[in-house]
């Protein structure tokens, strides 16, 4: 009887528009001022530099001076001068 009107069920990766159905989709789109509210806490800030006391240079803070070698009022990096 396999002509005689029995429908068998394909594979569902022969049926790509069903296979879709199963994904998560939006039900509304998101307005300009939802999405901008979203995102308003993602901006980048630009790093705080502070002045080494040995030498003056700007670096970023809680780290080793890149041109003498000071942290914490003590020599960690010993540089060519």
């Amino acid at each position: 009887m396999s002509g005689s009107g029995a429908i068998a069920s394909p594979d569902p990766a022969e049926r790509p528009e069903e296979a879709k159905a199963n994904m998560a989709v939006p039900k509304r789109k998101i307005s300009r001022t939802r999405g901008r509210k979203r995102r308003s806490h993602n901006a980048v800030t630009p790093i705080k530099l502070q002045f080494c006391p040995q030498c003056g240079t700007a670096k970023p803070s809680h780290v080793i001076c890149p041109n003498c070698g000071h942290y914490q009022g003590r020599t960690l990096v010993e540089t060519e001068d």
